[in-house]
């Protein structure tokens, strides 16, 4: 087993294990995003006339904190292509799986964690 399995596995048994050992608070959240489809027209006559819901993307997080200075995450998603011709329903992974400590104005974080770039656009723009 690699150092990158471990180290996520033993982050996810932290954040879920961690209601019965300490006296934290959790969080748990999720989104889903989907469309409502009606092929009028298409090349391929197959696909003509269907009509559906396609969920694209659904994500579910337990977010924890242990005290001010412990907190951590994991996210599951799920996803699919977007096309017709994929033979695989849902596509699932770990997006996070972390531990967060906190000094002062400093974090350290281990585990697997977001792209740290994305927040200051997130700040700045909002919504992708």
């Amino acid at each position: 087993m690699g150092l990158k399995r471990i180290l996520v596995l033993g982050c996810m048994t932290l954040v879920i294990a961690s209601g019965s050992a300490f006296g934290g608070e959790g969080k748990l959240s999720g989104e889903a995003f989907g469309d409502i489809y009606w092929v009028a027209a298409n090349h391929d006559s197959a696909l003509e006339d269907q009509n559906g819901l396609w969920i694209r993307r659904a994500n579910l997080s337990y977010d924890y904190k242990w005290d001010e200075s412990f907190s951590g995450r994991v996210r599951v998603e799920a996803m699919t292509p977007g096309d017709f011709e994929s033979d695989e329903i849902m596509f699932t992974f770990i997006k996070d799986a972390w531990v967060k400590y906190t000094v002062s104005t400093h974090n350290v974080l281990l585990g697997l964690s977001q792209t740290p770039s994305l927040s200051l656009v997130e700040e700045i723009w909002g919504m992708r």
